[in-house]
């Protein structure tokens, strides 16, 4: 997932009615400063996704590291032994960081989300639940029932 997630076109359509639900374009938001604040968004989602790939390059380098060990271990030296304790502990440390970049990534999905939601009239409890869907990779809100929970919840039914 190098590229956020994107917006989908229905639910665009739906959230700010001047977006044609049949447009080939991507849609966009309607103000240069939402456009502005979605791109720093986007940017900082890309570097996360680079930070990420690096940490995963790091931790596989890291477990062959170990793999190297075992093969040495027969020596039983203290000093093989703090290098593996400090091996351990490094692959910890990358295993937090890349749930941390993981969660800051689904932070900035969820940012873009409230962003697009701004624009609809919706309750307070319509909005929390459209907020706490599941983050997938084939769209900002990641269902395709989205656009029509939006249009029920609109209407009335």
């Amino acid at each position: 997932m190098a590229r956020m997630p994107p917006m989908e076109t229905l639910v665009a359509a739906h959230l700010h009615p001047k977006l044609s639900a049949v447009s080939t374009r991507d849609p966009t938001l309607p103000s240069k400063a939402e456009r502005f604040q979605s791109t720093l968004t986007e940017r900082a989602y890309k570097v996360a996704a680079l930070l990420v790939r690096a940490l995963n390059v790091t931790s596989m380098l890291t477990a062959y590291q170990v793999g190297l060990f075992d093969d040495v271990t027969d020596t039983l030296q203290t000093s093989v032994w703090e290098d593996i304790t400090i091996t351990d502990i490094c692959l910890r440390v990358q295993h937090c960081a890349v749930q941390a970049m993981g969660k800051t990534m689904a932070t900035l999905v969820l940012q873009e989300r409230v962003r697009w939601l701004s624009l609809a009239d919706l309750s307070e409890k319509e909005r929390e639940e459209l907020l706490d869907m599941p983050i997938v990779p084939e769209g900002i809100f990641g269902c395709r029932w989205t656009a029509g929970k939006l249009v029920q919840s609109q209407s009335g039914f």
